[in-house]
């Protein structure tokens, strides 16, 4: 084989060993992407999660403030002890009402967001309100016929929404006197709801929902953007958007649900009736996983190659150095056997090179000798025939001593 073959076979040789490189790489990097693409989107789907849980806390912090607020107005002793001598007849009710309601009104200035105070005496009869009026659905009856919970709504009012908090009022020996029935604003709610998805990425900023048990079972509130309408009234039918039956997202307490296209987290708010639902669309959401994905891939992809490439360089090279140096080797042999074979056929003397008197090498001139041609000689299994019957034995004897001669010298 010449040295330009033996070159073009390494090259070849080299090139299947690069798209070798390069196959398994691609292999792995599919295998690990696809292995690891649940496990991104389950990061993505508790992010989401993470989000709802921030904002339950955010909701769950404001109900107790407003309760802490309103418990606040209710233990002011100066208007506790004005009930205490209302209920035992020791003042008008007039000068109670009078005195009462510019205590509450120095409260209710005090606090931002608390928009009124209604004050109910032990039979659940109304002796004072500061502030917006107050339904008297959300009075609680004190003979236990309606029970409420401390804290209900929001509910829509002719200043927006609102939440009703209601604390009891307790005298010195903690007996129950009466009630403060409180209505707060919603405004910081809405805001804190805002800023919990307002920093998110956009494939990571869902939709919330606080949801509340109505009188005709779960009333879904939406924040909305409107400064005149913060909450905007939301049924779960219209929620679910026809993806899935009503009743899964009624069960839906904690945790995550997927349902059609949506991706639904939960978390109920502590020491409440409350929930905070958000609504992800998974193909937005994942969207980023895909693309972080794809970017991962091609990444992965170059530098497979690049790693093929610099290997099939660094072989290419040390290949070519030693198919070189073979060569160079290669040539020297051949311009030796080439000054050899021109100096032992070009000889006027008989050469012949025999083992065992099998020929090996024959020049012309001994052909011509003994009469026949080198070619002749060469297809010879014996050169014995050719030698006198005389010299044989004197032949044979040289052979055994060279023979015995060579063992001593191993020896």
């Amino acid at each position: 084989m010449k040295h330009g073959q033996e070159k073009t076979l390494v090259t070849s040789i080299l090139l299947l060993v690069g798209i070798g490189i390069l196959v398994v790489g691609i292999v792995t990097d599919v295998i690990s992407t696809t292995l690891f693409l649940n496990r991104w989107k389950e990061g993505s789907q508790q992010r989401v999660a993470h989000t709802v849980e921030m904002s339950a806390r955010s909701v769950e912090g404001f109900l107790q403030r407003s309760v802490d607020i309103a418990s606040q107005v209710a233990s002011r002793s100066r208007a506790r002890n004005l009930l205490v001598e209302l209920t035992a007849g020791e003042i008008e009710a007039s000068d109670f009402r009078a005195q009462t309601e510019r205590i509450l009104t120095d409260a209710l200035n005090r606090s931002a967001h608390l928009r009124a105070i209604t004050r109910l005496n032990g039979r659940g009869e109304l002796v004072a309100a500061v502030g917006e009026p107050v339904s008297v659905r959300h009075w609680p009856a004190q003979d236990g016929s309606k029970v409420l919970p401390p804290v209900s709504g929001p509910y829509r009012s002719e200043g927006g929404q609102r939440i009703v908090v209601r604390a009891p009022i307790l005298d010195k020996g903690g007996k129950q006197i009466g009630t403060d029935v409180t209505l707060f604003s919603l405004e910081p709610l809405i805001d804190l709801l805002h800023a919990d998805v307002s920093d998110q990425e956009s494939a990571y900023n869902p939709t919330l929902y606080l949801v509340t048990r109505g009188r005709s079972g779960r009333q879904t509130f939406l924040p909305s953007q409107s400064e005149a309408e913060p909450l905007v009234s939301v049924q779960l039918a219209e929620l679910a958007q026809g993806v899935a039956p009503v009743e899964k997202l009624k069960g839906l307490e904690d945790g995550l649900m997927t349902l059609g296209e949506f991706l639904f987290a939960a978390k109920r708010v502590e020491g409440s009736d409350w929930l905070v639902l958000a609504r992800q669309s998974t193909k937005e959401l994942y969207r980023v996983v895909y693309k972080d994905t794809a970017i991962s891939w091609l990444l992965s992809l170059m530098f497979s190659a690049a790693g093929a490439v610099c290997i099939l360089l660094i072989m290419r090279r040390f290949t070519s150095g030693l198919l070189d140096q073979l060569g160079g080797l290669k040539s020297d042999v051949e311009e030796r056997e080439a000054k050899y074979r021109d100096l032992i056929e070009g000889s006027i003397q008989g050469i012949l090179i025999h083992r065992d008197y099998k020929p090996l090498l024959v020049n012309q001139a001994w052909a011509d000798i003994h009469g026949y041609t080198v070619d002749e000689i060469m297809a010879m299994d014996s050169v014995m025939p050719m030698i006198s019957a005389s010299d044989r034995g004197r032949m044979s004897d040289l052979k055994v001593a060279r023979v015995d001669q060579d063992s001593g010298a191993a020896v």
